[in-house]
C-alpha cells in the first residue's frame, strides 16, 4: 500500500459502497476467504481473496465507489448488479 491508500473496515465504509459490498457477499459470500477495504483517493475499492479451488483466480478488485455511484446515479437495481457481480467460466 502507498501512502495515498488507506485500509479500512467494513464498518466504516459509506452507506453506498458497505450496500454494494453487501450484495457481494450475497453473491460470493461462499468463496470469499478474505476482503480488503482500501480507500485509494475519494474511491473505495474492495479486494477480495477467493477459495483457489473454486475459481481460476484467487483474487479481484472492485471499485466499490463506481458501484455505489452507478445505484445512485444511474438507477442500477441491487437485481443488475447481482447478475453483474456472477462470475461465469
Amino acid at each position: 500500500m502507498n501512502k495515498e491508500e488507506q485500509q479500512i473496515t467494513f464498518d466504516n465504509l459509506p452507506e453506498g459502497e458497505m450496500h454494494v459490498q453487501r450484495i457481494i457477499r450475497q453473491v460470493h459470500g461462499d468463496i470469499v476467504t478474505d476482503e480488503k477495504f482500501i480507500r485509494e483517493g475519494n474511491e473505495i475499492i474492495a479486494q477480495l481473496t477467493f477459495d483457489g479451488n473454486q475459481l481460476k483466480f484467487q483474487t479481484i478488485k472492485i471499485n466499490l465507489t463506481n458501484l455505489a455511484r452507478k445505484q445512485k446515479e444511474d438507477g442500477l437495481t441491487d437485481a443488475v448488479l447481482r447478475y453483474t457481480l456472477q462470475i461465469r467460466p
